[in-house]
């Protein structure tokens, strides 16, 4: 009803030059984040005054890093990191507003996070790797689930998928695709992509910083060179691990 003691019309227009009306976020446009409003607002049929805070509105797909390196897993070859404007110039170039993924842009012009830390996690790339053979094609793709639980963050998936008991590894996706592959061939396959890319490490730093764990786990790297033809080539992928 009232912003700052300006009346706003049912329409939800305010005044602003002789005869001209505009909408009354030209009001909430015209302050700082930090900086407070007083609201005058209708509530089970009462006139109510409240003061309120201004602050940035959550975004799904932010619009820069913060001057932080950007995040990644690795699961064999898959490669998943997290949608932000940076990124998705960089796959796309000048054009990517309009070149990139329709879903991607959806979530970028209307998605609003629904929890605390929620970020669109895509599949970026696909290596080539035994374990993902077939699946070379996928890019940029956004992850919906991990064996049937719907994944928050990157963080959050990187957390699933290293601590997975299951025999194979599912992950969901938009557009009704899915990937599924052997939980012990992604262990072996992730330390192979390692070595055959020369990546340093299967998870960005803060991955790492935030989960203290290591992956791939060099214990199970060890099993698996043991009951694999490449038992030399998978021992050397553990010595990188390490």
């Amino acid at each position: 009803m009232l912003f700052d003691g300006q009346n706003i019309a049912s329409d939800g227009t305010v005044p602003f030059r002789t005869g001209e009306r505009v909408s009354f976020s030209y009001l909430i446009t015209s302050k700082f984040v930090g900086e407070s409003a007083r609201l005058g607002i209708l509530r089970d049929g009462q006139c109510l005054t409240v003061d309120v805070t201004l602050s940035r509105p959550g975004v799904l797909i932010p619009a820069h890093l913060s001057n932080r390196d950007p995040s990644y897993f690795l699961v064999s070859g898959l490669v998943f990191t997290v949608a932000c404007e940076p990124y998705l110039e960089s796959e796309y170039g000048a054009d990517w507003m309009s070149e990139a993924p329709v879903k991607l842009l959806d979530r970028l012009y209307t998605g609003m996070p629904s929890a605390a830390g929620e970020q669109v996690v895509v599949l970026g790339q696909v290596l080539a790797d035994e374990a993902t053979l077939g699946y070379e094609d996928i890019c940029n793709v956004q992850v919906v689930l991990f064996n049937g639980t719907p994944v928050l963050n990157l963080q959050h998936l990187a957390q699933l998928v290293t601590s997975c008991q299951e025999d194979h590894l599912r992950f969901d996706l938009e557009y009704h695709e899915t990937v599924i592959i052997n939980r012990q061939q992604a262990v072996t396959g992730t330390a192979e992509v390692l070595q055959a890319h020369n990546i340093p490490a299967a998870m960005s730093a803060d991955l790492q910083q935030a989960l203290q764990l290591t992956w791939p786990p060099a214990a199970q790297l060890a099993d698996t060179a043991a009951e694999t033809p490449q038992a030399e080539a998978v021992n050397a992928a553990a010595a990188v691990a390490e």
